[in-house]
């Protein structure tokens, strides 16, 4: 489960303009019913040809307010964290001992949308989960796949975008975020918000296209590159996983925040041997660790296979 503490965030008079914009946004719109109707539209009409510019358009006309909720996390909230992403189809002329490598991937390879990044502007997908990075990596058996062990190193509040459904079960482990974003509302409502119900519906519908929408991602790609980057509300977003039945969480963070804060801490190389659609078994083959900003690359032993089989809480061959 994701515990975290959020930084106090009580809408007061600095909020007072948005709340002011956003009742006579909605306001334009006279019942919840006619706001779902416009939301779904918005969801429902096919984006998959149109442009980044067309569906910003579209967003608009439809949904009327930007979901521009961010919560600031304590840096002992992610200083213990451990981040796990993996990295497939590394090219032969890719350099296995640069930190880099296993990084965020070059513009030149992000060819199309992502959940979190539209084509061309890469982000750091990761998870605090192993098992979900592996399977989030849409893996075939017998290739070779790289899983980095990353930490952040950082003193700062960190700005994150949460985009959680708010109508997830109640043991759901996310449900404790979910419980926050009620109350931010709620606080919102005590400030002379008479538009919170569309509000809601508009975050909850929005936060499921993150688990629910599918190649190419037109909506959610667009959504992220407006947080992360077109308006920078925050340094990194995390959902709900897609394909671990939506109970782990997957982030993804800004290039330049990975560059100055991330930390590689290990790498493993390994194949997918098989997959029967719940279980993975694994064949682990080397490890690299991180000396003088480099990668020294070691024959897997004993000790390391444990380790990575305890990340994955799978069935691992050395």
């Amino acid at each position: 489960m994701l515990k975290i503490n959020t930084m106090s965030i009580t809408p007061g008079s600095e909020n007072n303009n948005d709340i002011l914009k956003f009742n006579a946004e909605l306001d334009q719109i006279s019942s919840i019913t006619d706001y779902s109707y416009s939301l779904n539209e918005l969801v429902t009409i096919d984006k998959s040809d149109m442009s980044l510019e067309e569906i910003r358009t579209l967003y608009f006309d439809k949904a009327k307010w930007f979901i521009n909720r961010q919560i600031q996390l304590l840096p002992n909230n992610f200083r213990p964290l451990v981040f796990f992403r993996v990295r497939a189809g590394i090219k032969t002329t890719e350099d296995l001992t640069r930190i880099k490598t296993f990084s965020y991937p070059d513009p030149k390879y992000c060819t199309s949308n992502g959940r979190a990044n539209i084509k061309s502007q890469p982000v750091f997908y990761c998870s605090l989960d192993a098992t979900t990075a592996v399977k989030e990596s849409r893996f075939n058996t017998g290739e070779d796949y790289y899983l980095g062990v990353w930490s952040i190193d950082f003193n700062d509040v960190i700005s994150c975008a949460p985009i959680i459904p708010f109508d997830l079960h109640e043991n759901h482990p996310l449900k404790s975020l979910v419980i926050d974003e009620n109350r931010v509302i709620h606080a919102f409502t005590k400030e002379g918000l008479n538009n919170g119900e569309k509000l809601e519906l508009l975050y909850n519908i929005l936060s499921w296209q993150f688990i629910s929408e599918t190649d190419p991602y037109p909506l959610t790609s667009f959504l992220s590159d407006e947080i992360l980057f077109k308006q920078h509300i925050a340094d990194c977003l995390y959902y709900p996983s897609y394909q671990f039945e939506q109970k782990n969480v997957n982030f993804a963070f800004r290039p330049d925040f990975v560059d100055k804060y991330f930390r590689l801490n290990k790498v493993y190389k390994y194949q997918i041997e098989s997959f029967d659609g719940v279980n993975i078994r694994c064949g682990v083959f080397a490890y690299g660790i991180v000396e003088n900003d480099k990668i020294i690359w070691n024959n897997i032993n004993e000790t390391e296979g444990k380790v990575f089989a305890d990340f994955l809480k799978l069935k691992v061959d050395s």
